[in-house]
């Protein structure tokens, strides 16, 4: 039987480091995790939850009643939230379902879509999956920030590219737009009339000043996520969102339109967690204190260690961290932390443009403290070995 080519796996396999840390996972050999980044099932976290899953159980949630852009009460709570009008908002399962649902709606298969690199790698997926040719928009790493290079971005506009995908901020680099940026991205967006999808999940989780959300961008067609998985730390709930923005009255009725049409074929937000938004997100600071206090927490051992052989890059957002490694390399890294019972992620896995580790803030603090502390025996051993 003859598959799809959308459906292949370029990776065949995962790589042996991948297969690797399953192993050590499968066989409780992991004593510091450093790449958790799953925000369920805390204790500190266990009695705002229980109040977030209290609130699906209303009456009204016995009841089916479909809207092909979700429901209207769950419309208003965000539209009185982030801005728009109710009828600019749509409603589905997660991000990665409305990455999904843009790409069907702005794309045809073989078309090329634009993203950031580096970046999370899962959009590599989601296009392929919808016969769509990436096209890479380069972050430079100067003068100690991150910066898109704006060069590449308009010289693939005038080859065609029509869509432009961002996550700001960024996973795992933290990075987002500057205002300079931003207007470069206005200016060349009008002129080759290019549509942006901005994932703003992270949005709530900075670590600088200066982010600027999308939200309040109505110059240029563009669509800004978000989703209940990051903003609240609730991914089982299944709920993400889409508002679209455009100075164009009719573009905007015509993607209410087919948006529609896409969405009402899936209807995969949950009727009772959408009933139950508006309670939810009231709950957004009890949900999130935890999140916050231990990204805090880990960032501020991270910056107070010494760190000779690697050099934490700096980022505005998010929940990952990257350490750039001095004169190391990251699957020896990577695989001596591993057999020391410390996971960490290989810089390769997000194309970092050096060798690298990745390690997630939402760490448990004991683990990401030891996990620092094998690390640096790690390097040291290392160290000791090339000099000899």
């Amino acid at each position: 039987m003859r598959f799809s080519r959308r459906s292949d796996n370029p990776a065949q396999t995962g790589s042996d480091f991948a297969l690797a840390m399953d192993n050590a996972k499968l066989r409780g050999q992991v004593l510091n995790d450093l790449t958790l980044t799953d925000p369920t099932g805390w204790v500190e976290r266990a009695p705002a939850e229980r109040k977030a899953l209290g609130l699906l159980g209303r009456e009204e949630a016995r009841f089916y009643r479909p809207d092909s852009q979700g429901l209207l009460c769950a419309r208003q709570s965000l539209a009185g939230r982030h801005g728009g009008l109710p009828e600019d908002w749509f409603l589905c399962a997660s991000t990665s379902e409305a990455f999904s649902i843009l790409f069907q709606l702005l794309l045809d298969p073989g078309d090329m879509l634009a993203v950031c690199r580096p970046s999370y790698p899962l959009l590599d997926d989601l296009a392929r999956h919808q016969g769509l040719r990436l096209v890479d928009i380069p972050l430079r790493w100067h003068a100690n920030r991150w910066a898109l290079d704006i060069g590449v971005l308009e010289s693939r506009l005038r080859q065609g590219v029509r869509c432009l995908a961002l996550i700001q901020p960024g996973n795992p680099t933290g990075w987002w737009l500057s205002s300079e940026e931003r207007e470069k991205l206005v200016t060349l967006c009008l002129r080759h009339d290019c549509v942006v999808i901005c994932d703003e999940v992270f949005a709530n989780d900075l670590h600088a000043p200066g982010f600027q959300s999308l939200h309040d961008e109505n110059r240029i067609s563009l669509f800004v996520l978000g989703g209940l998985s990051k903003s609240l730390g609730l991914p089982q709930l299944k709920l993400g969102w889409i508002r679209s923005i455009s100075p164009d009255t009719h573009w905007l009725a015509q993607t209410s339109e087919r948006l529609s049409r896409i969405n009402d074929s899936l209807l995969s937000a949950s009727t009772p967690v959408q009933l139950a938004l508006e309670d939810l997100l009231g709950l957004q600071e009890a949900l999130r204190e935890p999140l916050e206090r231990r990204c805090k927490e880990n960032l501020t051992y991270l910056l107070t260690r010494s760190q000779t052989g690697w050099e934490s890059i700096s980022g505005g957002g998010g929940w990952c961290r990257i350490l750039r490694l001095d004169g190391f390399s990251e699957e020896e890294v990577c695989t001596r932390l591993l057999q020391c019972g410390t996971l960490v992620q290989p810089g390769y896995f997000f194309d970092l443009p050096w060798e690298a580790i990745v390690v997630s803030l939402l760490s448990d603090p004991a683990q990401f403290r030891d996990g620092l502390d094998v690390l640096m025996h790690v390097l040291e051993v290392l160290r000791d070995l090339n000099l000899n």
